[in-house]
């Protein structure tokens, strides 16, 4: 094979024998299949993943490609990240796909090659969300890029996933970024982390595309205090390696830990499938909001530097109105609810 490969697409595939074709023939309908690889990547399937994954490698050729890791999404996305061999890196999960109509943007981007990550809105459901309100593109360099690094962690839940972005492979091979295999939440956005603090060019586009399949949010809302406990982890990871970087990054911070208890008390304690009381719940909600690496948080949130709708609830805990609180979030647990309702 001479074709030099500029793309290598990484699906971690765990019981995907339903949607994996859908998500590697998306990508065939997207790229030219002589300049990208797409590397499936199995990690522990009691299904027929692998003959899924066979049958398509017999269809496409030899730059889809099957390998193997230990269960566990990090795992496999630390795998397919050894065997790529393209310059740039797209994250796919199994059940997910990308958009068509991107074919033509993402060549005309990675052929420019301008920035060293490129950030793309996407679809959830029926649902467009749009990333970059000024334009249909913006550049960020220097110190404008560095002030964008800030409001992509300060906004997790709109920039962090690893999906619907392609990412510049020669950074997260000279700096040894991977997947923190000691975290089973909160992962991805860890990695694109540690990514942003290698990056210096960052193209910000309302492009659409990455499409998002709801029903990937119905495993976040089961086992909930095994979840709580396990966003509590990856905080505690991450914010050992914040303590490395500057101020201001550990303030963006601040508001990165924020929204991940925000997302916890919304798809784990307040979750409609949740069957315990609201006593129980509003124990649970004083239990996590002291354990330290929350408390410190709240602690250091200033109403006046950082008041919006999605704070609300964290100013009622600082001031100990925990009921208050937790009514915004059943509120808006149960919005969350409603929608994912209409989708099925």
């Amino acid at each position: 094979m001479n074709e030099k490969i500029l793309i290598s697409y990484i699906i971690p595939a765990y019981n995907a024998a339903d949607t994996l074709e859908r998500a590697v023939e998306s990508i065939t309908h997207t790229c030219n299949m002589e300049k990208c690889e797409i590397l499936i990547v199995e990690n522990g399937s009691t299904d027929y993943t692998n003959s899924v994954a066979l049958k398509l490698i017999q269809k496409y050729g030899e730059n889809v490609k099957l390998i193997h890791s230990e269960k566990g999404v990090s795992r496999a996305r630390n795998e397919g990240l050894k065997n790529a061999r393209g310059e740039w890196i797209v994250f796919v999960d199994a059940d997910d796909y990308i958009v068509s109509k991107s074919k033509k943007y993402i060549y005309e981007d990675i052929l420019n090659a301008k920035a060293d990550l490129y950030v793309y809105s996407y679809e959830i459901g029926n649902r467009a969300n749009y990333i970059n309100n000024k334009e249909e593109k913006t550049y960020y360099f220097n110190d404008s890029a560095e002030k964008m690094k800030l409001e992509m962690i300060a906004n997790p839940t709109k920039f962090m996933q690893v999906w619907g972005k392609i990412f510049r492979k020669s950074i997260i091979y000279e700096n040894r970024i991977g997947f923190n295999t000691k975290m089973q939440l909160s992962e991805d956005s860890d990695f694109t982390l540690h990514y942003l603090m290698h990056c210096s060019r960052i193209s910000i586009s309302d492009t659409i595309f990455y499409h998002y399949s709801i029903d990937n949010e119905s495993t976040m809302r089961s086992n909930a205090d095994k979840k709580v406990l396990q966003y509590i982890e990856a905080m505690n990871i991450t914010s050992k390696y914040i303590k490395k970087q500057h101020e201001n990054v550990q303030l963006a911070f601040n508001d990165y830990i924020l929204m991940h208890l925000n997302i916890a008390c919304v798809r784990g304690i307040f979750c409609v499938n949740n069957k315990e009381n609201y006593v129980k719940k509003i124990e649970h909600i004083k239990k996590i909001i002291n354990t330290p690496v929350f408390k410190d948080a709240i602690k250091k949130f200033h109403i006046k530097n950082n008041f919006s709708a999605r704070t609300l609830p964290v100013f009622f805990m600082k001031y100990k109105l925990v009921h208050i609180a937790s009514i915004i979030y059943i509120v808006r647990a149960y919005q969350n609810y409603i929608y994912e309702k209409s989708r099925n």
